[in-house]
């Protein structure tokens, strides 16, 4: 199933939690190379 397709079914409330977890699961990849690009930053004003 399309990422639309799940955004869909979760904001009409179609088993969200499932979903959700679906949609993660999805984009866990892309997720992590987001979060792993800008880790640093975080970081840079807590020194």
């Amino acid at each position: 199933m399309s990422n639309e397709e799940l955004v869909n079914l979760i904001q009409k409330g179609t088993d969200p939690a499932s979903n959700m977890e679906q949609l993660y699961l999805q984009n866990k990849g892309l997720i992590f190379a987001v979060v792993k690009k800008y880790r640093y930053a975080c970081q840079a004003g807590n020194g």
